[in-house]
This record gives structure tokens, sequence and C-alpha cells, in this order.
């Protein structure tokens, strides 16, 4: 498989402690694979980053209507969701995702941050209300997203709203990316 990349991995010499924000700051370089494929221009498309940025913005927005939920936990839930891609890339449902998991827990711990393995394995077994809600925003965003590209270059958002719909859990979330299909 091919990633498209804004620029390659800079080799440059930095103290150890900075080393795993060089390698989360690469994020900022890697294209979301399925707005490519759906034809944005490399130089309009989404970088993982950004999306992280996104679903960091949104959920600082809608916790408010959750009160039940542990915010510091969301927000960090939040931050390290897609961490595991400075790693492996951004791999879309088309790609072979054998070892995904494997491979993305293989590039968080390259980070040598305990914390970020632990909420990542949080994330991806979705037995927290906090992981729920956040893989929830996380695909909240992603039809946010293609509502926009929509707009903006005319791409067909109807794929990634459906499996929103299929795959979102919280009724309150839910509810909010139907009003905004509708519309």
């Amino acid at each position: 498989m091919t990633m498209i990349v804004k620029s390659n991995k800079p080799k440059i010499k930095v103290p150890d402690i900075l080393v795993p924000y060089i390698e989360i700051n690469n994020l900022k370089n890697l294209y979301r694979q399925g707005w490519l494929l759906r034809g944005i221009p490399e130089e309009k498309c989404e970088s993982v980053a950004e999306h992280t940025f996104g679903v960091l913005s949104l959920a600082w927005i809608l916790i408010k209507h959750f009160p039940e939920l542990n915010k510091d936990k969301v927000f960090k839930l939040a931050f390290s969701h897609d961490l595991g891609e400075h790693h492996i890339g951004d791999l879309t449902p088309r790609d072979d995702n054998t070892d995904k998991e494997k491979k993305e827990r293989e590039g968080i711990r390259k980070l040598k941050d305990a914390e970020l393995l632990e909420l990542f394995d949080e994330y991806v077994e979705q037995k927290t209300p906090e992981a729920i809600f956040v893989k929830d925003v996380d695909l909240l965003e992603m039809a946010i997203q293609a509502k926009i590209y929509h707009e903006k270059y005319n791409m067909n958002p109807s794929e990634f709203y459906e499996t929103v719909a299929n795959e979102i859990k919280n009724p309150k979330l839910k509810k909010i990316l139907s009003e905004m299909t509708e519309r």
C-alpha cells in the first residue's frame, strides 16, 4: 500500500525527551487516505493531525452535554486515538487491516509513554463510556468533514453518512448526525 504524505519524515537530532513529539508531529504530514481516494486534492486534504484536532474540538463542544463523562479522560482519548498511525499510516477499510491494532500498538510503544498505551487499549477495547463517546465523536467528525468536502468539492458523502449512522452508538450524537445529514 502506498501512503501519500505531504513530506518525508525528517531525520533531525533532538533531545531524547522530544523524540515522541517528533514522531507525533509526523501526523501533520499524513493525509487522510479516504478523502484522497474520493478525489479531494492533496493540497486541500485533511491530515491525521487536523482530524485529531477536529475530534478534540468536537469533544470539547459536545462534552458539556454529557456531564456523566470524565472530561479529562475524554480529551486524552481524543488526543491519542490515532497516534499509532504515525507508525502504520492512515488505513482505510479498503486496505489490508490485518493486525492493524497490533501495528498501531507497536507505534504507540515507540512513543515510550505508558499512559498513551493504556489510553490506546481503552479506546480499542471500547469498554468505558468515555472510549465509546470518543469513538462516536470520531465518527461524527468524519461525517462533518464529509459534508464540508461535499459542499466544497461536490464529493458524494453518502458512504460516510451511512457508515457513521450504522456505527455510532450514542442516541444524542446519532440525532445530531441525522439533523446534519437531512439539511
